[in-house]
């Protein structure tokens, strides 16, 4: 887990150079949105959002948006996210969105993500008068998991297209008693839980992907989505409201330095907040 980082104090006369990002804990954050919704005026097609913007020095600059969000390692203390997910816009068969953790230490290494992360998957099926697959997701890696288990639930069930969800990481039990295929275990870092609209799915979570991470989301995570297929533009059609718990804040704006806001990163003074940002962002340029 990545821990608070004390700023050193900064002298006029010094030249400001890069520094690390500072966090403040906090013991919950929401996001909210559109899955696939664009958030730059150059038209992109981002797939993944929720990691700051400007993208953290290191991140892929091209998949990177949002607040910069973090959470502890699920294998230190549980991680939920919960909420409700509006489906009602999704109507190609196919659609495809996961709403989830991606891994911090493979977004800081310029991967996109997608396959270093755990979530809620839903896909929207034209069949049988319209239903959704609603369930978890580890990720697909070259022969680990993509959805294992999940519910089916038909549009008709829904009041409104709204399903209320609480999605639980915990890298503290024991995967063996969660995992939907034995072959799993070996590689299994802890459970995920789904509750859907009162029903419940769960199965294990662990490193599957061969790009270099030893525990999946072992240094923390990033919540946000990740935008897997759609035929006429970005827009999956899920809007979420979700309350992540605990988070860690990365200070990104000047706002937050404000109103006494400098202390929850550990500076002196709103000045050093400042400034500490104002380096980082000539760095990134």
């Amino acid at each position: 887990m990545k821990k608070p980082i004390a700023a050193a104090a900064l002298a006029t006369a010094l030249v400001l150079t890069t520094l690390a990002p500072a966090y403040a804990a906090e013991p919950s954050a929401t996001i909210t949105g559109s899955v696939g919704e664009r958030v730059t005026d150059d038209g992109s097609s981002l797939r993944l959002r929720y990691v700051g913007d400007p993208a953290p020095a290191g991140y892929d600059g091209n998949y990177q948006r949002g607040p910069a969000i973090l959470t502890p390692s699920p294998e230190l203390t549980p991680v939920t996210m919960a909420g409700t997910l509006d489906l009602s816009q999704m109507s190609e068969n196919g659609q495809t969105a996961v709403i989830g953790l991606h891994d911090a230490d493979a977004l800081a290494s310029g991967q996109t993500g997608h396959k270093q992360e755990v979530g809620i998957y839903v896909t929207y099926r034209t069949g049988s008068g319209g239903y959704f697959v609603v369930g978890v997701t580890d990720g697909d890696a070259g022969g680990g998991e993509w959805v294992q288990e999940f519910k089916r639930i038909p549009v008709s069930d829904l009041l409104g297209g709204v399903v209320t969800v609480e999605f639980v990481v915990d890298g503290s039990v024991d995967p063996a008693t969660c995992a939907s295929d034995a072959a799993d275990i070996a590689t299994a870092d802890g459970c995920m839980t789904l509750t859907v609209n009162g029903s419940t799915v769960s199965d294990s979570y662990g490193s599957i992907s061969p790009h270099g991470v030893t525990t999946e989301l072992g240094n923390g995570a990033h919540p946000g989505w990740y935008s897997a297929w759609t035929t006429t533009g970005p827009e999956i059609g899920v809007n979420y409201d979700l309350t992540i718990s605990p988070v860690t804040l990365v200070l990104t704006t000047k706002d937050q330095c404000k109103k006494g806001g400098f202390a929850d990163f550990d500076f002196k003074n709103q000045g050093q907040c400042i400034a500490s940002i104002q380096a980082n962002e000539k760095a990134n340029k």
